[in-house]
């Protein structure tokens, strides 16, 4: 169902595309996300941070889970060495926190980080002209449906909180993208604590996922989207 989203002589896509990403490396999303993306087939993008936002580390994946996932086919992106907002950090910071994260990922082991995305999804303008010389594309939680026309270095995406259920949000966003021919992408952060206000149910993730499926709406990782896309 990849095939042909996208062709040289179309300026739209020819059907609606669906990427799931998942921010900050909890290993909550690695002991119950993974696992039911696997058993599915489906590549998500996992952004990373090297010093994450956690105050305990046990509650982040290690640097093994980060490799394992890669080579279980899921993208390994940045999500900045700290977590924190770039509206607040210096012109040097921002340049340190792009760079020096994607140059970590890469001594770890990580093969290829490709994309970015924002800590709490702000940006600034210095952020959006220096990330071009590090990535393909870099994601804001900025809500809407991205098409070829949409900036790669400022994609939309709908950040998931604990409300937003498969029924009704979930199903209609992918009614949406089925119907629009949109690029849909969608952000995770836990899946487990329901206390936490960026929480979404293993249940809710495995609904979205079979609906997906059964509507034949391609999921695929950051990366690929952009370079089948918008190179």
């Amino acid at each position: 169902v990849e095939a042909d989203i996208c062709s040289a002589d179309n300026q739209e896509f020819s059907k609606g595309v669906a990427s799931l990403t998942f921010d900050d490396g909890w290993k909550e999303i690695y002991q119950n996300a993974i696992p039911i993306l696997n058993q599915a087939g489906i590549k998500s993008t996992q952004y990373v941070n090297i010093e994450g936002p956690a105050d305990d580390p046990e509650k982040l994946m290690t640097f093994e889970d980060v490799l394992t996932m890669e080579k279980a086919g899921h993208e390994i992106g940045s999500h900045a060495w700290n977590h924190q907002r770039f509206t607040e950090l210096s012109q040097a910071n921002i340049v340190f926190e792009l760079t020096e994260s994607k140059k970590a990922l890469l001594k770890m082991g990580v093969k290829s980080v490709d994309t970015f995305a924002y800590p709490f999804g702000e940006y600034t303008k210095y952020s959006q002209f220096w990330s071009r010389n590090d990535y393909i594309g870099v994601r804001t939680a900025i809500p809407g449906m991205n098409d070829r026309k949409t900036d790669r270095y400022l994609l939309y995406g709908y950040e998931l909180q604990n409300w937003m259920v498969f029924d009704p949000y979930l199903k209609r966003l992918v009614d949406r993208v089925r119907a629009e021919n949109k690029w849909l992408i969608i952000i995770f952060h836990q899946v487990a604590n329901p206390k936490y206000q960026y929480y979404t149910a293993p249940q809710d993730l495995i609904s979205l996922i079979n609906y997906l499926i059964r509507n034949e709406v391609p999921v695929m990782p950051v990366r690929d989207v952009i370079k089948k896309c918008y190179q």
